[in-house]
């Protein structure tokens, strides 16, 4: 079964400045490059600094209007996010098959309600349970042993520059694309960023 839904997780903190407009640029990029699969999957997007913003809350791609809104400031809050984006979704109608890319370019250092061990069995209870894949995409850390914490095993390193976000989040596209089209017959190997 193909996945419903995506889930975005981006960080605006005050490093983010670095990527200038790649930010707003990569999304609306993968957004287009996601309707090609189905333009009526659903989105739905956070970002994230010392607090979270939902921008959507699954809304069919073919509606989904253009990302404008990212004024990078603030520290990182991401496992809060986590958190919120995870419950939120499975208190939703649309808690199964959820592709879920998480894009950081630091280590979470202000949240307040969700530690790593909480956020890592979250993770790994929608990826048993209801069927989630996750990418995380690092700059700034090491992106594997980042995402092993958070029991993700698909991650990929990308440098803190404009060109490196829209590199990384093109390939994001394409694994999420494998992810979706993917039948029941895949491995678990699908998607990988590799």
């Amino acid at each position: 079964m193909s996945s419903s839904s995506i889930l975005i997780i981006l960080d605006k903190s005050g490093s983010m400045q670095s990527m200038g407009d790649a930010p707003i640029t990569s999304i609306n990029e993968f957004i287009e490059e996601q309707k090609k699969t189905d333009d009526n999957a659903l989105l739905t997007m956070y970002t994230f600094s010392t607090n979270f913003q939902r921008v959507y809350d699954n809304v069919p791609l073919s509606q989904v209007p253009q990302f404008t809104d990212f004024e990078p400031d603030g520290t990182t809050s991401l496992y809060d996010t986590i958190q919120e984006a995870i419950m939120n979704k499975l208190n939703g109608p649309h808690s199964r098959d959820v592709v879920c890319v998480i894009l950081t370019d630091g280590m979470d250092n202000t949240s307040q309600n969700c530690d790593l061990r909480a956020a890592a069995q979250l993770i790994a209870r929608v990826q048993t349970e209801s069927n989630w894949h996750f990418i995380y995409l690092g700059a700034n850390q090491d992106s594997f042993t980042s995402a092993q914490r958070l029991s993700i095993s698909n991650s990929l390193d990308f440098a803190a520059t404009p060109t490196g976000m829209r590199q990384a989040m093109r390939t994001a596209s394409r694994s999420v694309t494998q992810i979706r089209r993917c039948s029941a017959s895949c491995t678990g190997k699908s998607g990988d960023l590799s």
